[in-house]
């Protein structure tokens, strides 16, 4: 099954526990993809090794 997961908070935002959640359905043979924003939680500043851009596949 395709799965997109939708989130305001992703790894490796502190407050997020989205990404086990995710892993484990890949694991289990799903295709997941996320989409989500860029991690700035809880300071505002986008988190070292990223950087604003229009599309960013990791």
């Amino acid at each position: 099954m395709k799965i997109l997961f939708t989130k305001k908070l992703f790894y490796p935002e502190p407050t997020a526990q989205s990404l086990d959640f995710a892993l484990e359905l890949k694991k289990n043979g799903h295709d997941v993809q996320v989409l989500t924003g860029f991690p700035s939680y809880p300071q505002g500043k986008i988190y070292k090794g990223y950087k604003q851009k229009f599309f960013h596949r990791e």
